[in-house]
């Protein structure tokens, strides 16, 4: 029996761009969202901090602070007493954060920084 194909068996792109996944295959974005690549994308297209939207996904938020969108999942997830340790909203399945909540919450180092 034949395996799926997945983006990653395809060809890479002509000039370096994203491969593209054959025809009939579905790529789940939560796996392309949670590489690094995609979270240094969110970072050329939004190169300082207050460029980044108002209000975040798990993704983004895991992109603005460098760390794995699970680890702010595990953020969001409350305790015994019902209290979470971010601020968020939560409509359904999707979790959104605050980027004023989030950079007090953990601190970004600045890319421009004379010491870093």
């Amino acid at each position: 029996m034949r395996s799926p194909a997945t983006c990653d068996d395809a060809n890479p792109g002509r000039d370096g761009q994203q491969a593209v996944p054959p025809p009939g295959v579905r790529v789940v974005q939560a796996k392309v969202k949670a590489r690094s690549e995609w979270q240094a994308s969110q970072w050329r297209d939004w190169p300082r901090v207050e460029d980044w939207p108002a209000s975040l996904t798990v993704y983004e938020a895991a992109a603005l602070l460098r760390v794995s969108p699970d680890t702010i999942r595990r953020i969001l997830t409350t305790d015994r007493l019902g209290r979470a340790a971010l601020c968020h909203t939560r409509v359904g399945a999707i979790y959104r954060i605050k980027k004023s909540d989030l950079l007090k919450y953990g601190a970004v180092p600045s890319r421009n920084a004379e010491n870093p």
